[in-house]
Order: C-alpha cells, then structure tokens, then sequence
C-alpha cells in the first residue's frame, strides 16, 4: 500500500463506468474521489487522476513493482502468502456495499483478494478512531465548497483528531 503504483493500479482496475451503469442507472459521474468541480480552486486533473478503466495498465504497474504471483494468478506478499485486504464499508448504506463487491470482482481480475464486511456504521466509525481497518469505504459528503472544504478543512487535511483518511499519519 506504500508504493504509490500499487494504488494507482487498484484504481485503474475499478470499471467506474459499469458501476455507474449497473448501480446507480447512469445517472452518476465517474470521477475519483476529490472535492468536486464546482469547488472554486478545483483542478480537472484531481476528478480524473487514474479513474479510467485500464485494467493491462494497472497489471503492469503491479509487475513494475515485482510483486509475484502464485499459479492461480493471485499477487502475494514478501512472505508468499496471498495478499488481500478487508474492506469494511457501512451494512446500511446499501449502494456502498454492491460498489464494495464489484471493486473487490475487478481487484480480483488483477491478482489483488479485497474480501468485503459490511459492518454497523459505528464500529465502521471505531475502526476509523482507532486506525483499525484495512480498507474503510465512506461516502464523500463533505466536498463542497461551503459545507466540507471550507466550512470544515479537517474534512480535507489532517488537522484535528477526527481526520478520517490515514489516520495515524494525522495523529
């Protein structure tokens, strides 16, 4: 996960087109996760930072790094155990859960095992406190200009103890 091109690929690999397609009826905008373009210092290139599909770049991203794989096609780790992670995203957003099991079927394609738990929405919060989950899935509803941005910068940037994005490098 420290390697800047293993993100890159799990990226690449998420089909953001179907999803929208298959979950949300067409009527989403594929994008990564950034503030959104109405923000006034936004810049284009954060919406669509590695957020096309390219599944043959992001398996050749992963070889870039030397990761190996076992016969099943499967990325391990340095000890050759399987890598895998756990995602952990909100039993009751129902949306995040069905997103959450298309990402870890295109992670899948790619080598890269994300077993998703929907969990109660405050252990989700526990686990984000206590840095204690692997992957945490969480809707971005702090985004805009006046409510998250700059109404709340420590949605943004890791200057109060509630940051929730890395949080042990916050603290």
């Amino acid at each position: 996960f420290q390697d800047i091109r293993f993100r890159q690929a799990l990226s690449l690999s998420i089909n953001r087109d179907e999803i929208n397609e298959l979950i949300y009826f067409g009527e989403a905008t594929p994008r990564q996760a950034a503030i959104l373009p109405e923000v006034s210092f936004y810049k284009k290139e954060w919406g669509s930072a590695f957020a096309q599909y390219n599944k043959e770049k992001a398996i050749r991203l992963l070889d870039e790094m030397g990761l190996k794989r076992d016969s099943d096609g499967n990325l391990l780790r340095p000890d050759g155990k399987k890598l895998s992670a756990i995602i952990n995203v909100a039993e009751a957003e129902g949306s995040q859960v069905k997103v959450s099991e298309l990402v870890s079927q295109y992670w899948a394609e790619i080598g890269f095992t994300g077993v998703v738990k929907p969990v109660a929405q405050n252990l989700l919060r526990e686990m984000r406190t206590s840095n204690g989950g692997e992957i945490i899935v969480f809707h971005l509803d702090r985004c805009g200009e006046a409510f998250g941005v700059r109404g709340n910068p420590f949605w943004q940037c890791p200057c109060e103890s509630t940051f929730w994005q890395a949080r042990a490098w916050a603290l």
